[in-house]
């Protein structure tokens, strides 16, 4: 029995080396989606851990410690109400987190079914869809999700319901444009022939191969889904006090952090750009696939090793070199060589 186990121990070792080395080798590939990666997983852990890492309740009033400074006790100050900032930022950054990757997670996903039935069913179907699509994105994310919030109201629910409706056409446009290629495959009308359900033809066979532009805009979107939720909080029709906010941090105190408290007015800021330059960075890199070869893979010899430096220093030298064939017919047949 101990050997099995052993030998079952063994054949695992190779496998997950060799995991660990495609992960190294997509890191090293990837390093601006890399960084923007750890970024957002920094800022996870500290929205998971924020009891651990500040000791101060983000709700409790210090009046005798209002617009204080940055100092070893509130590592970067005090707001008008003599809160711990650092305290407020880390928890506020659970309710951009929730709000963002909710939002955009049911956004993105209603608009990946909608959009992969439109270009499926087609027809006076796709019609009506798409020009309803057209009259939702005329308006900015911003404009619709202030109209949605006026209808339902304010708090949090009501804040990831409004980011979700403009969302939805977004990610069914892009959708959609894969999915018109992918419905005319074979194997599509082969599942068609085998009288599957349009249910399974959608889901078993067309959304997975919709998954990266799926995935592209569920990552480009999280970003603008936080800044979205921290300009209705900023207006005052995001979530409400004394839930702790990134918007109604600036809200509440923006003329007295200007003026008294500047370390809290770069430190809101920075975590604001911080935050949407990171999901930015994620979902460009998720974007542009890479055109370098693996380090196994590339040539070792010194022949291989200058063609390879001068086809990146000179990318068209290469296809240059092949004859491409004239557009005229009767220019490329061969002529005999005259004397």
């Amino acid at each position: 029995m101990s050997s099995m186990s052993s030998a079952v121990a063994a054949e695992e070792l190779p496998l997950r080396a060799s995991r660990v080395s495609a992960l190294w080798g997509f890191c090293r590939r990837n390093p601006l989606g890399t960084l923007g990666a750890l970024v957002v997983i920094v800022m996870m852990i500290m929205a998971a851990g924020a009891e651990y890492l500040s000791s101060y309740d983000p709700t409790a009033n210090d009046f005798g410690a209002m617009l204080g400074p940055p100092d070893m006790q509130h590592w970067l100050g005090t707001d008008q109400f003599g809160r711990d900032l650092f305290a407020r930022i880390i928890h506020g950054a659970r309710t951009a987190l929730q709000v963002g990757f909710v939002s955009a997670f049911v956004g993105a996903t209603l608009g990946l079914i909608l959009g992969v039935a439109s270009a499926y069913f087609g027809g006076w179907f796709d019609l009506v869809f798409q020009r309803i699509m057209d009259v939702m994105m005329a308006f900015p994310l911003i404009i619709l999700a202030l109209a949605v919030v006026a209808i339902f109201g304010t708090g949090a629910v009501n804040v990831i319901i409004a980011i979700t409706i403009p969302v939805i056409p977004r990610c069914a446009r892009v959708v959609r444009s894969s999915a018109l290629a992918i419905r005319q495959m074979p194997y599509i009308d082969a599942a068609r022939a085998g009288a599957f359900s349009h249910w399974r033809i959608i889901v078993r066979h067309m959304v997975p191969n919709v998954m990266a532009p799926y995935l592209i805009v569920l990552t480009a979107t999280v970003g603008q889904a936080i800044l979205t939720e921290a300009s209705l909080s900023y207006l005052g029709l995001g979530v409400q006090e004394p839930v702790p906010a990134w918007g109604l941090m600036l809200r509440g105190g923006a003329q007295e952090y200007a003026e008294s408290a500047h370390a809290a007015c770069v430190a809101l800021s920075a975590r604001q750009i911080q935050r949407r330059a990171a999901k930015s960075v994620s979902g460009i890199r998720l974007s542009r696939p890479t055109l370098e070869m693996p380090a196994e893979r590339q040539p070792k010899g010194p022949v291989e090793e200058a063609d390879r430096v001068r086809r990146r220093a000179y990318p068209m030298s290469h296809i240059a070199r092949r004859a491409a064939p004239c557009p005229v017919g009767f220019l490329n047949r061969r002529r005999p060589h005259r004397v």
